[in-house]
């Protein structure tokens, strides 16, 4: 199966800049102008669980959220701008794999394949902010949290990652999807 987005760039002297997220069931990446607003942040509070890569609309500012499966893990978080292009690459593992560190930026090239379009976002403001529900309270504007990123403005795809090497099949036959890619249209 052909990959739904092309990973073809050269990566010389390219490296990722790693994240790592705790989380508990649920974390979030938005445009930052959503947690501005009284009702994004009403809405994070008082949301409800089982997210997979749903998209919540609130004052034309766009929010996704996703259920982690192994509570009180983290998710990795690479980011790198290739050829004038943001690109976040998240781990999230599963039941059966996890991760202890992100790779580098090699196995998203050569090993993992992007097969799925999960879902699309838009930014406006020019700023994405990644975070765990394990912040989400009253004070969460005080939270010193975010990891919060400038990137360029307009529309950005969500695609799976997935593993397929043989090697990785074999120790983890249930896992091939082991994350999603954020990348700018």
């Amino acid at each position: 199966m052909k990959n739904k987005y092309n990973f073809d760039y050269d990566l010389k002297n390219k490296k990722l800049k790693n994240y790592n997220i705790s989380v508990g069931f649920d974390y979030f990446f938005c445009c930052s102008s959503f947690l501005k607003k009284d009702k994004g942040i009403k809405f994070l509070i008082n949301r409800r669980k089982n997210y997979m890569w749903n998209k919540k609309v609130i004052e034309k500012s766009d929010i996704i959220m996703n259920t982690h499966y192994n509570r009180e893990l983290s998710i990795f978080l690479g980011y790198v701008n290739l050829k004038k292009k943001d690109h976040f690459f998240i781990l999230h593992g599963d039941e059966d794999a996890s991760w202890s560190s992100m790779p580098p930026l090699g196995y998203f090239k050569h090993v993992s394949t992007f097969k799925l379009k999960l879902n699309s976002f838009n930014c406006n403001s020019g700023k994405i902010s990644f975070f765990s529900d394990e912040y989400v309270r009253s004070d969460f504007k005080n939270q010193k949290i975010l990891h919060e990123f400038k990137v360029q403005r307009g529309k950005y795809s969500l695609y799976s990652i997935n593993d397929e090497s043989k090697d990785f099949k074999k120790n983890f036959p249930y896992s091939n999807t082991i994350g999603a890619l954020l990348v700018k249209d």
